[in-house]
């Protein structure tokens, strides 16, 4: 998931002293591509950014202290009632747009049927890992 600008919201005031425009969360990508029959993404995926993002995303000028990376799971259940076990890293990724720098946030989410989020938890500590090593 990614954040992409939107007009404010009703109700927040557009933007504030320190508040940048609120952002609309949009999936970038999503592995596999279509949904296998036990497993269906589809359904869930747009409950996805409710759970990871608790209040309105806004455009930040300053690197989140403390909160970038962070690490979120949680547990959902299917129409069929079975359990997707969900593990995000929420990264703030720089942007460059008229000679002003600011970050908006990215998450990697990894779902699983299995609860195994000490081990998705590990995954997305490697994908961080990874995504650092890697030259900009």
């Amino acid at each position: 998931a990614d954040a992409a600008e939107r007009s404010p919201a009703r109700g927040t005031g557009g933007r504030g002293a320190e508040d940048g425009p609120v952002l609309e969360v949009v999936a970038l990508e999503r592995f596999p591509l279509k949904d296998y029959s036990e497993a269906p993404l589809t359904p869930v995926l747009p409950a996805l950014p409710q759970f990871i993002f608790q209040a309105p995303v806004r455009l930040s000028r300053e690197k989140p202290r403390g909160q970038s990376p962070s690490f979120i799971s949680f547990c959902l259940t299917t129409g069929s009632c079975g359990r997707l076990h969900v593990a995000c890293v929420v990264l703030h990724e720089k942007r460059q747009s008229k000679r002003q720098s600011f970050y908006t946030p990215k998450v990697i989410c990894l779902l699983s049927m299995r609860p195994c989020l000490g081990t998705l938890r590990r995954l997305t500590g490697d994908i961080v890992a990874v995504a650092r090593a890697e030259p900009a």
